[in-house]
């Protein structure tokens, strides 16, 4: 039997009630009711064999008290364990030395611009857009 047919047998539904009931239907770290999950907490050599004693009421999700736990267990495991710099094995390729040369670039002849060869018209004060066309809103008030 697989495990996935095993969580669908009736043997796993009334296992996981019992585990639900023996909780008081809460999570047994945050003691929330929400999106609650039944785990083992070891498996059996068989699967079938196990008694309410082996699960756990959790609850799951991203932010859940199963995926907490989970990691925590896993940052413990492999805390301890040392990575050898030799087993790494480098998929970029190293550093390959450039061919090309950069060229020195010569100036021959520059013009200074000064502010009277600026291609930009010197800033002159703002103005109203009626301004100077007094005459033609005359003009306009008058027809």
């Amino acid at each position: 039997m697989t495990y996935e047919e095993y969580i669908a047998s009736p043997r796993w539904v009334a296992l996981r009630q019992e585990a639900l009931a023996r909780d008081g239907f809460q999570c047994r770290g945050c003691n929330t009711t929400e999106g609650l999950e039944v785990h083992h907490r070891c498996y059996p050599a068989v699967l079938g064999t196990e008694t309410v004693d082996a699960l756990t009421t959790l609850c799951g999700g991203p932010d859940g008290c199963h995926h907490a736990l989970t990691n925590l267990i896993r940052r413990r495991r492999y805390a301890a364990r040392v990575h050898q710099v030799d087993d790494v094995v480098r998929i970029t390729p190293g550093h390959i030395e450039s061919t090309h040369a950069v060229r020195e670039i010569k100036v021959s002849s520059y013009q200074r611009i000064g502010p009277n060869l600026s291609q930009w018209a010197p800033r002159q004060p703002a103005r109203s857009d009626s301004e100077g066309d007094e005459a033609r809103i005359r003009e306009a008030g008058q027809d």
